[in-house]
């Protein structure tokens, strides 16, 4: 994998109030004219609203349109998302409705956030959406209290599946703050609404080195077993974009950042981190994929694309 980095393609001009800073968390859509993706834009508060840009099918790197509202807002005071949305996956049911599993954050006073996994459907392609409820379709239990989100959930074998971090235990960030750690792991459930109350690890938190795994993109082959770029995490050096391969979903190859991954860069908006990609087949291009993804600080600079050729 040879990835081509375009740069910065979106940045918020601060003003719209709720679209101050950031693209934060990029999910790509593929419409019949456009690439849709969205994105959470951050407020002054820090507080995330789900919008979108819309890019050229045959050139990602041009913008055509953006939201000038909220696809979707937070939610109500009190509510798991009532401090911010932001989109994990897009996929249209069986009945041509396209869901939206959202990040719903909920600030506490004794820890950094509460993290769950919220669920939006939209008859529009995504220009707005109504949520499926006031609370989480994969919610806290006894043992993952703190966080249960982050999924990339695909549909096939008429079932819904998604890849997702699940709390571990807590570690201490490069400033000292406590903050969570989870490990990466997997569920399947049949209606993509009601979903076990544990998952199957499949990668594991590592104390001291990686404390956390952020959303994935995969890809799944059918035959040829699963795809992903994963967001791996640690207290050094922040996020880094990673590939694994998997034949079963469950067991994943050593994590490659150097050829098919994407690292941070000497210089420039992803020199710090690269994390969240949101990669998608080239609808114009067969055998081309297109990564949308964020660098420093979750997306800070605004949204980038990278194009890439996958070589056997």
């Amino acid at each position: 994998m040879m990835w081509t980095r375009k740069g910065i393609i979106f940045q918020p001009d601060g003003n719209s109030s709720w679209m101050q800073s950031h693209a934060y968390l990029p999910t790509a859509l593929a419409l019949h004219d456009r690439i849709r993706v969205f994105v959470s834009f951050w407020d002054a508060n820090k507080i995330g609203r789900i919008g979108y840009v819309d890019v050229e099918i045959d050139d990602p790197t041009k913008v055509i349109d953006y939201s000038r509202e909220p696809a979707l807002d937070t939610g109500n005071r009190g509510e798991f998302d009532e401090h911010g949305v932001s989109p994990l996956s897009v996929i249209y049911d069986t009945n041509g409705q396209l869901r939206l599993y959202y990040a719903g954050w909920q600030r506490d006073e004794k820890v950094r956030y509460y993290l769950f996994t919220g669920l939006a459907t939209s008859d529009d392609n995504g220009l707005s959406f109504t949520r499926f409820s006031k609370t989480p379709v994969i919610d806290r239990t006894d043992e993952f209290w703190q966080v249960r989100t982050g999924g990339c959930t695909l549909f096939f074998d008429n079932a819904w599946h998604t890849w997702y971090a699940e709390f571990s235990g807590q570690t201490r960030d490069r400033q000292g703050k406590l903050i969570p750690t989870y490990n990466w792991s997997y569920m399947r459930s049949d209606d993509g609404i009601h979903w076990p109350d544990k998952g199957q690890v499949c990668l594991k938190s590592l104390p001291g080195e990686i404390h956390g795994y952020g959303r994935a993109s995969i890809l799944h082959k059918n035959d040829d077993g699963f795809q992903a770029w994963l967001s791996v995490r640690t207290v050094a050096h922040g996020y880094r974009i990673g590939y694994t391969q998997s034949m079963d979903g469950l067991h994943w190859s050593q994590i490659d950042f150097n050829e098919k991954g994407l690292l941070p860069r000497q210089t420039g908006f992803d020199s710090e981190e690269t994390s969240f990609a949101s990669i998608i087949n080239h609808p114009a291009k067969e055998s081309n994929l297109i990564m949308f993804y964020n660098g420093r600080e979750y997306g800070k600079d605004g949204l980038a694309v990278a194009l890439g050729k996958f070589l056997q």
